[in-house]
């Protein structure tokens, strides 16, 4: 008898152990498909952030730096374009962009966009965000599209000191 009852234990405890082992990979499993589930609505939820991002532009007031200015920040729905205008007699932005900087969708910080000619200092400039709408390289105010169409602010104005 006490061979037996030996004998079934030992048999027991091999099928425990596997059904064991076959149990944390099947646990394993699991809290991996939920974890890649997490990280893909985390991806998701990032994506649908940006998607619903108001459009936006800051340019500071700032200090004469060659032929360029910086942007602090701007957000742009759509590939795009971040263009910098002169400032006419009434202080409102006039004339052809004095440059443009070429963007992906999405945020981006601390960039500079080179212009045509030195600011001076007192010169006012302002700054404004189009959408990317012939997909040609290069801006061209004509053919790409403003993105404050929906009436919000189209340009944000700043001084070289």
């Amino acid at each position: 008898m006490a061979t037996g009852t030996i004998s079934r234990t030992a048999m027991d405890d091999t099928i425990y152990r596997q059904r064991f082992q076959v149990g944390n990979m099947s646990r394993t499993f699991r809290t991996l498909v939920l974890g890649m589930g997490f990280v893909g609505i985390a991806a998701a939820s990032a994506i649908a952030a940006s998607a619903s991002t108001e459009p936006s532009v800051m340019v500071f007031d700032q200090p004469a730096k060659g032929n360029a200015v910086q942007v602090s920040y701007a957000h742009l729905p759509a590939k795009g374009f971040v263009a910098i205008y002169g400032a006419g007699a009434d202080g409102k932005p006039s004339g052809a962009a004095l440059g443009f900087a070429e963007l992906p969708a999405g945020p981006h910080r601390d960039f500079s966009v080179q212009l045509s000619a030195a600011p001076k200092a007192g010169q006012r400039l302002w700054a404004s965000i189009y959408r990317d709408a012939d997909n040609k390289p290069g801006f061209d105010p004509k053919a790409d599209a403003s993105v404050w169409a929906s009436g919000l602010p189209s340009e944000n104005a700043f001084v070289i000191r």
